[in-house]
């Protein structure tokens, strides 16, 4: 079976390929505005002319435009290759990334929070035992001091400016996201998890605000 990985949620543009559980190929470019025309690209990489048994993406939340383009090219492939898709929360992606980035050096107190950037000190998060279980639902959350963050392990694009804002100590500045992504993406095919095709959305979590990012 091949699951075919999308991910266009941050500013990083994501594409890979499962064959047997086994991740074969994964490929990131990390230029702005460059998804709509580059998803497509890095997917025909990945796929190297074989056809995908389901395509897995990234649900959000996360950039509008992204997770619009994500949507539409998971859309396209799974019509026209009749195949279902796999809409993964994009957090709970980055949480077991964090687990397998902590491994061994996690305790069982500690708790995930991967943040994703948002507007001005805002991010979007949730909360995760060390085993990355949710511990609770998707938030857009305004930081406005270290204490919102509950000592909480944090990683993800929204890490860098609670760092600089605050010095932020608790953070995991490399995750093997491939690693999680395919290894969700597996057990959601195992357990027949598909998304509608005709109505799939990205989970945008909040209402969409024109403007510059600040």
């Amino acid at each position: 079976m091949r699951i075919l990985l999308m991910d266009a949620s941050t500013s990083v543009c994501r594409c890979g390929l499962v064959q047997a559980n086994e991740l074969l190929h994964w490929h990131e470019i990390n230029q702005a505005m460059q998804h709509a025309s580059m998803l497509t690209v890095l997917a025909e990489q990945s796929l190297q002319g074989h056809k995908a048994d389901a395509v897995a993406i990234t649900l959000g939340p996360g950039s509008y435009t992204g997770l619009r383009i994500a949507a539409s090219v998971a859309k396209g492939y799974a019509f026209g290759a009749n195949v279902p898709i796999l809409a993964i929360p994009t957090l709970d992606v980055l949480a077991l990334a964090m687990h397998l980035a902590l491994n061994e050096n996690a305790a069982e107190h500690d708790v995930l929070m991967p943040v994703i950037d948002a507007r001005r000190m805002e991010v979007y998060t949730a909360r995760y035992n060390h085993r990355a279980e949710r511990l609770s639902p998707d938030q857009a959350l305004v930081v406005q001091s270290p204490a919102d963050l509950e000592g909480a392990w944090i990683a993800g694009d929204g890490s860098p400016k609670l760092v600089q804002e605050f010095g932020y100590k608790k953070v995991l500045p490399d995750l093997p996201f491939a690693q999680a992504f395919a290894r969700i993406a597996i057990q959601y095919l195992d357990e027949q998890r598909f998304a509608d095709s005709t109505y799939l959305e990205p989970h945008y979590l909040k209402a969409f605000t024109p403007g510059p990012k600040t």
